[in-house]
Order: structure tokens, then sequence, then C-alpha cells
């Protein structure tokens, strides 16, 4: 582990409850129901993701709605809207969908709309996302990624910070960059014809936080542990508009069914999808 680099965190600790599993067990829970649901749904799907097609190459991004997906939830409506004319004569348009990102949202849109229908709600993962966070859906990772940039008050050098889950850990990775603010195509995953996801999202190698060895990994501590990471700011400052988060994302329409016919006979097939 690069000393150096562990001077960026004022924390970086590791703990263990039942608390723990149970928010793990809640948000892992929900996001693969979530996975479910978009599959079957194509009105939840269209309004959690873009996907596109051209120039031999896949294009996913995400929307304005994605983060409330993750986090607080999503309810999906229709209704005409009221208005009231120069004549003062209130009339209705036509119907429309109305995307609503909590319960208490609703009262002010029955005020606004009529013969509203629920159409399709999502409670939420229960995930935590800040509106500066930026959103990055990718369907060739299996853990989530986490960049921001920061700038060292002293010598004013600035410094991009990623950090990525993998099986009971938090890896890390410290470089000295350039400043760039994030745009709406840091949202966008590419998948080209030689099945490449650009940009590429790499997890770090180095180790933040985790359960190393044998003495340290139980039953009990798998599964109920949480990585508590916190950025020095007293000698760093966080750069707005670098924050990106990268999620993975099965998406039915990368899917492909496959079967594999290894060995001569019945017995020697593979069949397999997502």
């Amino acid at each position: 582990m690069d000393d150096s680099a562990m001077t960026f965190f004022s924390e970086k600790s590791i703990d263990f409850s039942f608390e723990n599993a149970k928010r793990i067990f809640s948000i892992s829970n929900q996001w693969f129901l979530l996975m479910v649901k978009l599959n079957e749904c194509p009105l939840l799907a269209k309004c959690f993701s873009k996907q596109s097609y051209g120039d031999n190459q896949w294009t996913i991004s995400s929307t304005e709605y994605t983060r409330f997906f993750l986090s607080s939830g999503i309810i999906i409506c229709e209704g005409k809207r009221r208005i009231n004319d120069k004549d003062n004569v209130d009339r209705v348009s036509k119907s429309e969908l109305i995307y609503i990102k909590s319960e208490s949202e609703l009262e002010d849109v029955r005020k606004k709309y009529e013969d509203i229908q629920i159409l399709e709600k999502w409670s939420g993962c229960g995930m935590k996302l800040p509106d500066d966070v930026r959103v990055r859906l990718n369907p060739n990772i299996v853990w989530p990624l986490f960049q921001c940039q920061v700038v060292e008050k002293k010598t004013r050098k600035n410094f991009k910070i990623t950090l990525g889950n993998t099986p009971n850990q938090v890896n890390y990775e410290v470089k000295e960059s350039e400043l760039t603010y994030l745009s709406d195509r840091d949202e966008i995953s590419t998948i080209n014809s030689r099945g490449f996801v650009e940009p590429r999202d790499e997890i770090p190698r180095d180790v933040l936080v985790g359960l190393k060895g044998k003495d340290k990994i139980s039953s009990w501590s798998q599964g109920t542990s949480k990585g508590n990471i916190k950025i020095d700011f007293c000698k760093y400052e966080y750069q707005p508009h670098t924050a990106l988060i990268v999620l993975p994302y099965t998406c039915p329409l990368f899917d492909l069914l496959t079967e594999i016919h290894y060995c001569e006979g019945a017995d020697g097939v593979v069949l397999t999808t997502t």
C-alpha cells in the first residue's frame, strides 16, 4: 500500500454490526429487484436509462430520474393538466406522463392535474446520491466505482481519487491530474463492435479498507462490514462538479442466450444468460 496516498484520507476504517447487515441486504435486494423490474416493464426502463444503437455501437446513458430509482424512489403517473384560459375558463389538456420524485409531491400534482392514474411505482434502493454526483451505467462491470477530484490546499495540485468496491473490501487509486469538470458525455457508456466499453471503468488495485487474512475473515464479519472513508478536508478541497459514480447495469437489450456444446452427447450442453 502506498503510504503517501494514505495521507489523502483522514478516516479509513471498517466496522461490523447487525445494522450493517440489514442495510446491505436491503440495498442489494432492492437493486436486484430493480434490475428484474426494468426487464419486465418498458415504461420504467425508459425512465431509468436511455439506450440507442448507431454506427455499429450501443450507447447507454442515465436520465434525470436515474438517481431517484437508486435513492428515494419514483412514481410515474398519467394525468390531464388543468389550464385556465384567457376567458378564465378551466379546461384540461391531453393526458401526459408525470414523474414524481417523492410521495410528498403527489398532493401538489393533484392540484395541477385531473384524472390522475398511477402507472408505475418504485420505492427506491436506499442509496444516498447527493445532487452533485453524476451517474454512469456500465453493463460490463460487477462492482460500483466512485471518482472525484480534489486540490491540495498547500501546493494547489489537483488529484483524481478513485474508489472501487470488490469482494469484502474497497480499493483506491490516487493520481495527479488536470482539473476537468464532468459533462453530459461522462454519463454515457458506449459498447463498440469489439465489445469494449468506452470509457473503460476499472477497479483500482490498492486496498484501502477490507477484510484481509484468515484471522480477520469469519462467518459473522462477512456481510456485516462497512467501510468508513473520509477525505482529509484539512489538506484537500473537493472540486465541485467532479463527482461520478459508475454502477453496474443488467440491461435486457444487451442480454444474450448462449448455448455451448462442449462435448458430444445430450449432456454436453451449457445454456446460460445473465
